[in-house]
């Protein structure tokens, strides 16, 4: 590439950062174009401020950990991390990509959870978060151990299957819409898909193991931990009831296979 190629690449990169700045949208926009089930729109979109300061130097979230506040696991809980990851099928991305980070929940919080979006160069950033007061508890126990494996794969599943940026697409699409008749329509839509992608994961972990049995026993504890109450119909995830007997479908349909 000629030294004229490089300046004017980067001076058409400089002209858009400060298009971005003067317009307010630099740190919480990026430009996307994903299908989804409520339709396909072809501009910028607003996210979360975890795309802070990226773009030019392309180092992931190296430049902007500070800024965010966003905290690395630490060296020998990602090892294990990483090591339940290189246990999984072919990944259509590159599993060291992907960004282990501490979940900042209690003890009784969520296990894990996920998030991906895309900067305005076309970087695609994959987050795993964990909760190390959950994830790490009773490790001695093989069960609590069989619950690690199926979490961390749930949680790759959902950045296997993108759902993470079809998430918030749907999001932005409610948010703008204007008619509340009809954005109570896309929530209620919206809840079903997100359930919807739970059933996914939760299907893709069982065969990624080839096992029900860490996934089981995630939803009993979480039943456990309730008193026995399952989640209410217009809660974001489905009922544990149903997720086991899903569960169980598709490791009998793996048994039948093998």
């Amino acid at each position: 590439m000629s030294c004229q190629t490089i300046y004017t690449e980067l001076a058409k990169h400089t002209l858009s950062l400060l298009a971005l700045t003067s317009l307010g949208l630099w740190q919480t926009r990026y430009t996307g174009d994903i299908d989804n089930s409520f339709g396909k729109r072809d501009h910028l979109y607003p996210h979360y401020v975890e795309t802070v300061c990226k773009g030019l130097t392309k180092n992931g979230l190296a430049d902007s950990n500070a800024s965010l506040g966003l905290k690395d696991l630490d060296v020998v809980s990602a090892g294990m991390i990483k090591e339940i990851i290189d246990t999984l099928p072919e990944l259509p991305f590159d599993r060291a990509t992907i960004h282990l980070k501490v979940f900042n929940q209690p003890a009784d919080g969520a296990a894990a959870g996920t998030s991906e979006f895309k900067t305005i160069f076309g970087e695609h950033i994959r987050i795993l978060y964990i909760n190390p007061a959950r994830c790490f508890a009773h490790l001695d126990d093989p069960q609590a151990l069989q619950k690690l494996y199926f979490i961390i794969a749930h949680e790759i599943a959902h950045l296997v299957k993108n759902h993470g940026l079809y998430n918030r697409k749907n999001n932005l699409i409610i948010n703008d819409e204007p008619d509340q008749e009809r954005k109570q329509l896309l929530q209620q839509q919206y809840r079903e898909l997100t359930k919807s992608y739970e059933f996914e994961a939760d299907e893709w972990a069982v065969k990624a193991l080839f096992s029900a049995q860490g996934g089981i026993a995630f939803c009993n504890e979480a039943l456990e931990r309730s008193g026995g109450i399952d989640l209410a119909p217009d809660a974001s995830h489905p009922p544990f009831q149903e997720r086991i007997e899903r569960m169980l479908a598709a490791q009998a349909l793996i048994s039948a296979l093998a």
